[in-house]
């Protein structure tokens, strides 16, 4: 398992190359460290991924998103082009509207800037020993909820667009009994973090 300091460490880095922004300071909040973290890891693939990363609302140097559910607009976020295909954002601690017409808050979003459509979904996971199998439960819930298509089925996403599988990410390690519900479901969880 990685510790805060080394998570604080790789957020600083990251938001040094995104335009010297101002760091993270060691006193925040562990779990907002571990969210944080799990975040610029998927920035990090985006961008590994040939997609150019844009700030948004980023007042005095800060980037600042939302520490915990709310109007992902009126945050700090991520927008990213890509010459292949329609910008998409990517947003912490986002509130969204699900098919019930509930509004939830999945720890990590990406959305289609201009349908608004939700692609994929990431939570992030900060526990220490096993990862109960009920956070996969609610995981799942959340994949129905904002309607994410299994994405594993069309070899199109599969092949051109990885990035967009659905991910628990945790500090916890991966519970065995859950190989079923991700397959069945179609996401993957990166544990140990």
């Amino acid at each position: 398992m990685i510790a805060k300091r080394q998570r604080l460490q790789y957020v600083n880095n990251f938001l040094k190359v995104l335009g010297g922004l101002r760091p993270l300071v060691a006193s925040s909040r562990d779990e907002l460290v571990f969210e944080f973290f799990c975040y610029f890891r998927k920035v990090d693939e985006l961008i590994k991924r040939g997609k150019t990363p844009l700030l948004k609302n980023v007042h005095n140097r800060i980037f600042a998103p939302h520490s915990k559910p709310s109007n992902p607009l009126s945050a700090s976020y991520i927008s990213f082009k890509d010459v292949r295909g329609a910008p998409f954002d990517l947003f912490l601690n986002g509130q969204f509207e699900g098919r019930s017409g509930v509004d939830h808050s999945p720890d990590i979003v990406l959305r289609e800037t201009k349908s608004g459509k939700i692609l994929s979904i990431y939570e992030c996971k900060k526990h220490s020993g096993t990862l109960d199998l009920r956070y996969y439960r609610e995981f799942i819930g959340y994949l129905q909820e904002m309607k994410v298509q299994p994405w594993g089925r069309n070899k199109t996403f599969r092949n051109f667009l990885p990035e967009l599988r659905p991910c628990i990410y945790t500090s916890a390690k991966a519970n065995p009994s859950s190989g079923l519900m991700r397959d069945q479901y179609d996401f993957y969880t990166i544990d140990r973090l």
